[in-house]
């Protein structure tokens, strides 16, 4: 019954469709990263960077659109391919358009604009004591053919990294990508590899991929604001899978994927505090299926994260149930079974006013019976026009629950995860609220044809309550402050840059004086959940 309901549902819409018209002549626009034919953008110093910077292949745009001439045109393709292009760093946007032509054919005329891809810079982050420096050496487009090469060197926040990468999308043109990266940390190291085919689309026909990645590294543990033991970790995890479409269309998809998984993981003692007991050794032999379900239903909006630049945001509903089995006859530890659950759907409360909302469900239940049990939710809200034409509004709410965690895994927040006013990894536990609001005005619009600048005000109110201890909403700890942030209209790397002044109402988890200025390169919360980024849900 309920199958012949999901097929009723994909099957209704393709019967109510009249016939399509077929695509005609496609063209290609690419317009380098200062426009000529723009106001200001045809003088020095903007043409001798368009002159060093080589402008995307057209062949790397075309084999991104999902038709082709004789094709019948389906607007949600032509929708999809835009978010495609727009997905990539090298491109600012992407637009496509259409044009009904005298013999019944519909043209496609594809426009594209690159961002500057080439990066040698130094990047930085700081805030509540902390501080992050280093130098970047990337190129996002490499040679115009949209392939990616990292060299980097950075030091903060508690570990030095030295790496080296390697991304391409498109290897030789076909679906398949991959990518290679190895980062050096002194004590240790991580280095990982990947080739395979993503889901590109809702009708994407396969989806595959392997995936190796071998990591050494000294994970710090905390409690109460501070550092309490240095754990090394070894980690060796290798997976294979294999997904396809149930039923597909354009509109929605329900697809499966196949795997097989191995995770082995060594601890020892690196500094611990007197009582603390390192996590136990384990070996995974995982069995995985994998099912989800998307809509696709896309709002496309400008002065929201990125200033300018078009995002796009899935309203649609999307659900995810992963079951994992991980055998002992195949060289497992012991029997587990390891769920996932994700659930997410989107909402438009009318022009320039839109939710969404993702919530999560993981646990692993073996012979000892549950452990890892991981609960979240967690909801944002856009308001574009709030203030005043150029004022963007955001909320995010977010609760998150964990018990029976293994020792390298905790809730954290603090400076470094929305609570701006506080210390890095100020509070830890095993139940968590994050509230954040901020008012973005987008005063200053493509200054100089290079920078957009937006002062903010914004409160951050939040906690982590230890295990075993009563929550008591009167336990959060509030921020309130201004700040700045500064849109890099052309950068492939980083679009946002963050500079905050926030005040601590609470002593506890502060600094001296309880002022923190902190910076950095992305906004000071995610849209979902910001404490579980030390929390193992695999």
């Amino acid at each position: 019954m309920a199958v012949g309901v999901i097929l009723f549902l994909f099957l209704s819409s393709a019967w109510a469709q009249e016939p399509l018209p077929r695509v005609g002549r496609i063209t290609i626009e690419r317009i380098n990263v200062f426009d000529p034919k723009q106001p200001g953008e045809n003088r020095p110093p903007y043409i001798w960077v368009n002159k060093l910077h080589i402008l995307t292949k057209e062949h790397v745009v075309r084999r991104e659109l999902l038709m082709s001439p004789g094709d019948p045109l389906d607007r949600y393709l032509l929708e999809n391919s835009e978010r495609n292009l727009r997905g990539y760093p090298f491109i600012k946007d992407a637009w496509v358009a259409t044009k009904s032509m005298p013999d019944g054919t519909v043209d496609l005329s594809v426009k594209t604009q690159d961002t500057w891809t080439t990066d040698f810079s130094p990047t930085f982050g700081f805030g509540a004591g902390e501080k992050k420096y280093g130098v970047i050496l990337r190129e996002r487009n490499f040679l115009g053919l949209g392939k990616t090469v990292d060299l980097n060197y950075v030091d903060g926040f508690g570990r030095l990294a030295r790496e080296i990468g390697y991304r391409d999308p498109r290897i030789a043109g076909t679906r398949f990508s991959g990518r290679i990266n190895h980062a050096d940390f002194g004590a240790g190291y991580d280095t990982e590899a990947f080739i395979g085919v993503p889901v590109y689309s809702l009708v994407s026909p396969l989806s595959m991929g392997i995936l190796g990645r071998h990591s050494a590294v000294v994970d710090p543990l905390f409690a109460r604001g501070g550092e309490v033991a240095r754990v090394f970790k070894e980690r060796r995890f290798y997976e294979v899978s294999v997904g396809h479409p149930v039923v597909a269309t354009t509109r929605r998809a329900l697809r499966s994927s196949y795997g097989f998984g191995i995770v082995n993981e060594q601890f020892g003692s690196s500094v611990t505090a007197s009582g603390f007991t390192l996590p136990e050794n384990r070996k995974l032999r995982m069995l995985h299926l994998n099912l989800s379900y998307e809509e696709a239903d896309f709002l496309k909006e400008n002065w929201v994260n990125l200033f300018e630049r078009y995002e796009d945001f899935n309203l649609g509903f999307q659900s995810q149930i992963r079951l994992s089995y991980s055998a002992k006859a195949l060289g497992a530890t012991r029997d587990e079974f390891l769920p996932k659950i994700l659930i997410g759907k989107g909402k438009s409360l009318g022009p320039g006013r839109f939710a969404l909302a993702e919530g999560e469900i993981y646990f692993i239940y073996g012979g000892r019976g549950f452990s890892q049990v991981v609960k979240s939710l967690g909801a944002s809200y856009h308001h574009k026009r709030f203030l005043h034409p150029k004022n963007t509004a955001v909320l995010h709410a977010e609760a998150s629950q964990a018990l029976r965690l293994r020792q390298d895994s905790q809730l954290l927040l603090g400076g470094n995860a929305g609570l701006r006013g506080y210390r890095f990894n100020a509070f830890t536990g095993n139940r968590s609220v994050l509230f954040n609001a901020e008012t973005r005005f987008y005063l200053v619009e493509d200054w100089l044809h290079v920078v957009s600048i937006a002062p903010i005000l914004f409160w951050d109110a939040g906690y982590v309550w230890p295990m075993g201890k009563i929550r008591h909403f009167s336990d959060l700890k509030h921020d309130a402050g201004f700040g700045f942030r500064f849109g890099l209209t052309r950068s492939a790397t980083a679009p946002v840059v963050r500079m905050d002044v926030s005040y601590a109402f609470n002593r506890a988890g502060t600094v001296r004086d309880r002022w923190v200025f902190s910076a950095g390169i992305k906004h000071a919360f995610g849209p979902f959940t910001n404490s579980l980024g030390r929390v193992s849900r695999e």
